[in-house]
């Protein structure tokens, strides 16, 4: 499992491979990650990027487990923060994917660009399975956002991938 802190170095670490550098003097609203926290600076380039609003105004909730939904959001969030568009007419096929979800767009967005394709034609990996058991369902494995994370650089232009990376499924 992948928890709130956990996300923010990397992606922090991402948005320079996609052209985008952190800036340097961004406050942060959030009373739960001190001013000494390792995360911290990866937490406020997320925050300065537009990646993450938090989960209220003043705390971003660094020990909870991340979803696989949330972390299609912070993938897309950082995609577009590097000046890149989402494909305007992304669809998916998950009927696990409520319409109402506001996750919908991100997993649209990293469906069409090709980082997520499924377990089936119809299952989406990043939203739970009702009823189902499954590996952890609902949190993202750090190797798998990893290979997502890949996807995104690779997709950019600036950066290469695993040769298996695109074969993978997240």
């Amino acid at each position: 499992m992948v928890t709130r802190a956990d996300i923010a170095g990397p992606l922090a670490r991402l948005a320079p491979l996609l052209g985008r550098d952190c800036p340097s003097d961004t406050e942060v609203p959030f009373e739960d990650v001190a001013a000494d926290d390792p995360d911290r600076s990866g937490v406020a380039c997320l925050y300065a990027l537009g990646v993450t609003v938090g989960t209220s105004a003043t705390t971003y909730s660094p020990g909870d487990n991340l979803t696989r939904a949330q972390a299609a959001t912070m993938l897309a969030r950082i995609w577009q923060a590097s000046g890149r568009e989402c494909p305007a007419d992304a669809r998916i096929p998950f009927e696990d994917v409520a319409d109402d979800s506001v996750h919908r767009d991100s997993i649209a967005c990293l469906y069409a660009l090709g980082v997520t394709v499924g377990t089936s034609a119809t299952t989406n990996p990043t939203m739970p399975h009702q009823g189902r058991s499954r590996h952890t369902p609902e949190h993202t494995g750090g190797g798998q956002l990893v290979v997502a994370a890949m996807k995104v650089v690779d997709d950019s232009g600036n950066g290469g991938r695993p040769p298996r990376a695109r074969r993978g499924r997240w």
